[in-house]
């Protein structure tokens, strides 16, 4: 769905922007229908102009992928958008929601979409997700749908592994309301695991691992050793997706490339771009 932007159109939803560690924006809004959302979706975000004392509108096209709560007994859906600033209206947005106290900012907003994407992962065994950054909005609603559809026999997947690479321990707070249900699914002790991978811990014998399924460790990964494990390990097809910089979409395009020998390996990567 969509609006012609008015001063303050009746399909416009709150919006609600909250400042969190490593300067992302992480925002709420609510949106129609559960039914539209779907993992590998996209949807282009229009706000009121941070630095605008007025109700105009200005088009921000955002390509964040979102990732959705759910509430059964208000029948009520959230979509979230985790949003690095950079420079200009994302920065902007960081700067004005920083001088708010407490660290957040209301408005409204227009979400166009959500527009589903092109890849599916349903018919793959294994899945290897690489995210760096608030590049993991893409990844989790795959999360989500490769385990309940694990749990309701109609994917393939047997075998998932997550790897995200962020700076710092707080950053992990940008997603944990999510990451929360989705270790709650059922069989995902026996499907998915997770690999936290921390570049710039304050102290680094603080890493420690939770559990066997939920790992972390501090440092980069060895995109090619953790590539060529899961290769090695698969069950059924193969899939690699990758999500965050551009440096690290090199390594794992280079570490899938290089496995081809051994067996077909799917990659996809993923931009936050036109």
């Amino acid at each position: 769905s969509s609006c012609v932007l008015r001063d303050i159109p009746e399909c416009a939803h709150h919006l609600r922007i909250r400042c969190d560690a490593g300067n992302i924006d992480p925002l709420s809004t609510g949106t129609t229908s559960s039914n539209l959302i779907h993992s590998d979706s996209h949807c282009p975000l229009e706000s009121r102009s941070p630095s605008s004392g007025g109700t105009d509108f200005v088009v921000q096209l955002l390509v964040q992928r979102g990732s959705y709560e759910s509430n059964s007994r208000k029948s009520s859906w959230r979509c979230s958008f985790i949003i690095h600033a950079q420079t200009g209206w994302t920065r902007q947005l960081y700067t004005k929601a920083r001088e708010q106290r407490p660290l957040s900012l209301s408005t409204y907003a227009l979400f166009e979409g959500p527009y589903q994407g092109n890849h599916s992962l349903d018919s793959y065994g294994t899945a290897l997700l690489f995210a760096g950054s608030s590049g993991i909005s893409h990844q989790l609603p795959f999360l989500t749908h490769l385990l309940s559809g694990h749990a309701a026999g109609t994917v393939a997947t047997r075998r998932i592994t997550l790897v995200w690479v962020i700076r710092d321990v707080e950053h992990l707070e940008w997603v944990r309301p999510i990451m929360d249900d989705i270790l709650k699914l059922p069989s995902r002790k026996e499907v998915l695991t997770i690999k936290l991978f921390i570049t710039r811990p304050n102290n680094p014998r603080e890493i420690v691992s939770p559990s066997t399924t939920v790992q972390m460790y501090p440092g980069r990964p060895n995109v090619r050793l953790l590539t060529e494990t899961a290769v090695k390990e698969r069950v059924g097809a193969v899939c690699v997706t990758v999500c965050g910089p551009g440096s690290l979409a090199d390594n794992v395009r280079t570490a899938v490339r290089d496995v081809q020998d051994v067996a077909v390996v799917d990659f996809i990567e993923e931009a936050f771009t036109w």
